[in-house]
């Protein structure tokens, strides 16, 4: 029995095929055939990889946005900013996380992990619901009376949040386990 070591090209990478035995052409175009698609199973394993780390490091801005209103908030609480600051930073900060999170929720459509995308959805439905109907913007006037109420939905969000950061860091490592 004597190894051969046949290199040739399947997609742009090269792919090396170690038979034993002897050597035909039929055998030889199956194992290569074989080798090929297995390639293609590893390459579209080392993408859903890619897909569930660029879901982290979005998921990882999206609490970092709330993380930053809630600091304003108690901010706020100690007088540390006026309300005129709060509205401003808050407001700006807005529309940012809402565009984040809804391009989370369409990496995972697009990727198809179809479970997260579901776990996605009530949070940009909210979102949605909140742009549409215009409670996204915080007045400067009425802060003080909904200070409660905008701090408990920031801190909702943001346990909502570590929910969907548990999982995605589930599913990356069962995909990382997933591809030996």
């Amino acid at each position: 029995m004597v190894a051969h070591i046949d290199g040739y090209k399947s997609g742009g990478a090269l792919t090396l095929l170690v038979a034993t035995g002897h050597r035909s052409n039929d055998n030889s175009d199956n194992r290569r055939r074989s080798v090929a698609v297995v390639d293609t199973f590893r390459g579209l394993e080392m993408l859903d990889l890619i897909a569930w780390l660029f879901s982290f490091f979005i998921l990882l801005a999206v609490i970092a946005l709330v993380l930053y209103q809630i600091m304003c908030f108690l901010d706020l609480e100690t007088d540390y900013i006026n309300p005129y600051e709060l509205a401003t930073k808050i407001n700006n900060i807005m529309l940012p996380e809402m565009i984040t999170q809804g391009g989370l929720c369409f990496l995972h459509l697009v990727t198809r992990h179809w479970i997260m995308f579901l776990f996605c959805l009530p949070y940009l439905s909210y979102n949605v619901h909140l742009y549409i109907h215009g409670r996204h913007v915080v007045y400067a006037t009425e802060v003080f009376n909904e200070l409660s109420s905008q701090k408990k939905q920031r801190i909702f969000k943001l346990c909502y949040l570590g929910f969907l950061l548990f999982f995605s860091i589930f599913w990356m490592i069962w995909s990382i386990v997933d591809e030996d």
